[in-house]
């Protein structure tokens, strides 16, 4: 394995234990660290004179949050598999599945938190962000592959 991808591995070790120490909170706790962000949307949004009902604000952060971790997740999976220079589109499924099972057990986690709870709907929004990466990163292997192919002399 090329040190790079030890490097991507390393991040989605930790990136993993972080999603995971945040679903391991209580409900109090999360809301609380929520609340921050909330306030920051509502003042932003402020500058240009939108109000943002509280539920919606509160939903956009949460669900926001979970889409940008499993999109930086499945960018450190895609980074795994782009670093060792072997055709992407082949191993894109194990991100997706990686992504996938991380996702359905950040749910059962939340389901022995206090206050929390677990919603299929959520691993769909864990997901997308998986997704979204995943296609950021074939697009990345295109790019590249594209390249090596004009460098070498041949067309792909």
């Amino acid at each position: 394995m090329k040190s790079r991808s030890i490097v991507f591995l390393i991040l989605v070790i930790v990136l993993t234990a972080f999603i995971f120490s945040n679903s391991m909170q209580d409900a109090q706790t999360s809301s609380g660290q929520s609340g921050l962000f909330v306030a920051l949307l509502e003042q932003f949004m402020g500058i240009f004179g939108a109000a943002v009902p509280q539920d919606a604000a509160v939903t956009i952060v949460r669900k926001g949050a979970h889409v940008a971790e499993f999109f930086l997740l499945g960018l450190c999976w895609g980074g795994v598999f782009l670093a060792q220079g072997a055709r992407f589109l082949g191993k894109v499924i194990y991100v997706l599945f990686a992504g996938l099972l991380t996702a359905c057990c950040d749910e059962l986690i939340q389901m022995f938190s206090d206050g929390r709870g677990s919603m299929v709907s959520d691993v769909f929004v864990d997901f997308s962000g998986v997704v979204l990466a995943a296609l950021l990163c074939l697009l990345i292997a295109r790019l590249r592959d594209r390249k090596r192919g004009r460098r070498h002399g041949s067309i792909h």
